[in-house]
């Protein structure tokens, strides 16, 4: 058995390592022959004998003829260095500092994530096909949380930051409740609206909304006149401008609107517009002197209509389908028909009170025995009205 050379353990064949002392097994020493100092350099070889091989021969073990040398005490190796390698303790701090960044950004994310986002609802009392609607003037009322607290709040269109008339701010809870008003500039149709507070947390899920012309989905029309899908009455007082025998003269019309569904709008027609002959009587007058010619009339003329109302205007036009007269004088004279006998176009001024003008045509008579009647030229005039 083989012995360390430093602490005399043994070691098993094949070992590099002592296990008592941990030093490296030296590695086998070429063999030195050493003779002593009285032996010749060479021997007498007899004849008889054959000459001696001295490379078999081998120094027996001692003191005085040691077979090898003690190999110097094994230290551990430090491994060669790399060029531009950073020292040990430079990577361990780069290393503490990495994860350190890598943690503090992911508790960053975890604070993103589990932060509730902001939200919004819109209600409106005008809808189109389920959705909130509204129209210029008109306002939505806006209810949303999560917002950064006490924070100025802007809305946006579709992306796009809308002008806002009135300032909107969050509570100290983030929560916002706002009546939004729509204007002019706001494009008609489907839009998506959204939110975002002064730290630029925007609603990340939009609400789908729908701008109308004033008057549809039920909204009101300009001035606030009546929606286009509403029916009501309209009391009209006609001025004629063009003088009937030289004199202005004025009359009452009244004129009955029907709503329809958007986007008809609705009808207009006078309470006379029933295809039933309507009577009127007066006198005839001398063309030339505009005097009384003692002559009285009977007329019979049966109307029809039509006419429309949408965004806070009416737009009708009176037709009579049929026109005779009757004279005291026995003579009878008949209209050329159809002609325009009236048509008005007005606006609503307030929600009650409309103005506008209107015009007729000239009516021309067939009249028998010879007889010549000049019927009404083409006239002009105004006329307003009060909504009933």
């Amino acid at each position: 058995m083989e012995r360390c050379l430093y602490c005399q353990g043994e070691l098993s064949p094949g070992q590099p390592f002592c296990p008592q002392c941990g030093q490296r097994r030296p590695a086998p020493a070429a063999i030195t022959r050493v003779l002593p100092q009285d032996t010749p350099d060479t021997l007498p070889v007899s004849s008889a004998e054959s000459p001696v091989d001295n490379s078999a021969y081998t120094e027996p073990r001692g003191e005085r003829w040691p077979s090898s040398w003690p190999a110097r005490p094994w230290k551990p190796e430090r491994p060669p260095a790399i060029p531009g390698a950073l020292p040990n303790h430079r990577l361990l701090v780069i290393s503490i500092a990495a994860m350190i960044v890598i943690g503090a950004l992911g508790f960053a994310v975890l604070v993103l994530a589990a932060r509730p986002q902001p939200v919004i609802t819109v209600t409106s009392p005008y809808q189109v096909n389920g959705l909130p609607a509204g129209a210029a003037t008109t306002r939505l009322h806006v209810q949303g949380q999560n917002f950064a607290h006490d924070s100025s709040i802007a809305f946006l269109l579709d992306g796009q930051a809308l002008a806002q008339r009135q300032s909107a701010s969050s509570d100290q809870q983030g929560k916002i409740d706002v009546q939004l008003e729509i204007t002019t500039d706001w494009p008609l149709g489907k839009h998506t609206l959204t939110a975002r507070d002064a730290a630029n947390n925007v609603t990340p899920v939009g609400v789908s909304v729908v701008t109308v012309n004033q008057g549809e989905a039920n909204t009101p029309g300009p001035n606030g006149a009546p929606p286009d899908d509403a029916s009501f009455r309209i009391t009209a007082t006609v001025v004629n401008e063009g003088a009937f025998n030289h004199k202005p003269y004025t009359f009452a019309l009244d004129l009955v609107i029907h709503g329809q569904p958007d986007p008809k709008g609705g009808t207009v027609c006078a309470t006379r517009d029933d295809g039933q002959p309507q009577l009127f009587t007066g006198k005839i007058y001398d063309s030339a002197t505009g005097a009384p010619s003692g002559i009285t009339y009977q007329e019979s003329i049966t109307f029809a209509c039509r006419g429309q109302y949408k965004h806070g205007q009416v737009n009708y036009t009176e037709q009579a389908t049929s026109d005779k007269i009757t004279l005291s004088n026995g003579v009878s004279c008949v209209a050329q028909t159809p002609y325009i006998f009236r048509s008005l176009q007005g606006a609503f001024s307030d929600p009650t009170h409309i103005t506008g003008m209107w015009t007729s045509n000239t009516i021309v008579y067939q009249c028998t025995s010879g007889f010549s009647l000049l019927g009404p030229s083409a006239q002009r005039g105004s006329w307003n009205g009060l909504m009933s």
